[in-house]
């Protein structure tokens, strides 16, 4: 979330109250200001994984992922 780099977080807390800084941060609906819903960020690995990793394990190969 590029938009908390550098700032203070106890004073965001207090400025948004406990409930609404936890909400901001970890709701699967709502995106933080100039950021992304949590469902936005696990489909690009979950994509990638469909993608770029399946292909091979269904020809039984192994992969590693690092």
């Amino acid at each position: 979330m590029a938009f908390l780099r550098g700032r203070n977080l106890n004073l965001l807390r207090l400025a948004l109250g406990y409930e609404g800084f936890e909400e901001m941060l970890h709701s699967h609906n709502e995106a933080p200001p100039a950021g992304e819903k949590i469902a936005q960020v696990y489909s690009r690995p979950a994509r990638f994984y469909e993608d770029k990793i399946v292909p091979h394990l269904e020809r039984g190969e192994t992969v590693l992922v690092v």
